[in-house]
């Protein structure tokens, strides 16, 4: 004989299955919302397996993961070890979809000047007030590369000259005590390097980009 309940109400007794009173409607058992989380029967299995990290580590891992996503250092050997440390112990990931991962961007020549090279203050006072003239020069081909030689008699330093970048052109100053040398070049090619050598100024342009 099933056991029977009596409504608190009515007073009629209620089958045990039943959750409402078939006379007057009032509720017999406890709400759902006192079940807890999974149910009129909260269970939770003892020999789920835990993963190796406990959760507040797991917050720590991806604030690492969003942190080095945000520079462009997250990488493919990163991704692996940290999802190998989220997994429970015997687990496997099987990756059906590729990940794209922040492309690495081509490193720039170390070789290539970048351009304005500028005046100091002082040699800009100087430029200011000595005699200006156009130097003479020289145009070579070398291999894959030109060298462009100008002669600047009576410039002492690397420091006395300035190579600014124009539109099509490349604008050369150089400052000796009494005279200013202006040259501009009408070549567009990136600089590769340049030297002062007993008055000559040689550039050296690249030619293979």
């Amino acid at each position: 004989m099933l056991k029977r309940k009596k409504c608190k109400v009515c007073e009629k007794k209620v089958k045990s299955s039943q959750n409402f009173c078939p006379n007057c409607g009032t509720q017999i058992t406890e709400s759902p919302e006192k079940w807890g989380l999974l149910g009129k029967n909260d269970l939770i299995e003892k020999n789920v397996p835990e993963t190796p990290l406990g959760m507040g580590e797991i917050f720590k891992t991806f604030s690492s993961i969003i942190k080095k996503t945000q520079n462009g250092t997250f990488n493919e050997k990163d991704f692996q070890k940290i999802v190998g440390q989220l997994l429970p112990p015997g687990s496997k990931l099987v990756v059906t979809k590729k990940v794209n991962f922040p492309e690495k961007l081509p490193k720039k020549d170390p070789n290539v000047k970048f351009l304005p090279i500028e005046f100091s203050k002082e040699n800009l006072e100087k430029w200011k007030k000595v005699k200006k003239e156009e130097p003479n020069s020289k145009l070579k081909r070398v291999e894959d590369k030109i060298e462009y030689e100008v002669e600047v008699p009576g410039v002492k330093s690397i420091k006395d000259i300035s190579i600014v970048k124009l539109e099509n052109s490349l604008e050369i100053k150089a400052v000796a005590d009494k005279t200013g040398y202006l040259k501009r070049i009408p070549i567009n090619l990136p600089l590769k390097k340049y030297s002062l050598i007993k008055g000559i100024l040689t550039l050296e342009l690249d030619t293979l980009n």
